[in-house]
């Protein structure tokens, strides 16, 4: 499932802090991994302010832009989550002049057989 991070105000923290609260606690996910472009910061701190453990890189995985792209591994365990609370809580940054890049993440996620 992609979608795009541009994170000026803290609303990619917030909705994706609640989402992965929703897949470890209702949807009883025990994985939740994350592929983020290298030299994508931003997403890459918000992987690293949610929890994710960096994984390993990928060399040249992506086609982007007319060349190919490493890619960022990043990865959560259900027994390592926090919750929603433990990661917002976090000190605020303060806001910038300018607004994140705006970057590609893939989420894919593993449930427990029924």
């Amino acid at each position: 499932m992609p979608f795009a991070v541009q994170d000026a105000d803290g609303y990619a923290l917030e909705a994706s802090a609640h989402l992965l609260d929703h897949g470890f606690r209702e949807l009883r996910l025990h994985r939740i991994s994350v592929t983020v472009m290298a030299g994508n910061d931003a997403s890459t701190r918000l992987c690293e302010r949610l929890g994710f453990v960096h994984e390993g890189t990928t060399r040249e995985a992506q086609f982007a832009d007319g060349e190919f792209a490493d890619v960022q591994r990043y990865g959560l365990l259900e027994d390592e989550w926090a919750g929603p609370t433990a990661v917002l809580e976090w000190p605020v940054r303060t806001h910038q002049s300018h607004p994140y890049p705006v970057g590609l993440i893939t989420v894919s996620t593993q449930a427990p057989p029924l």
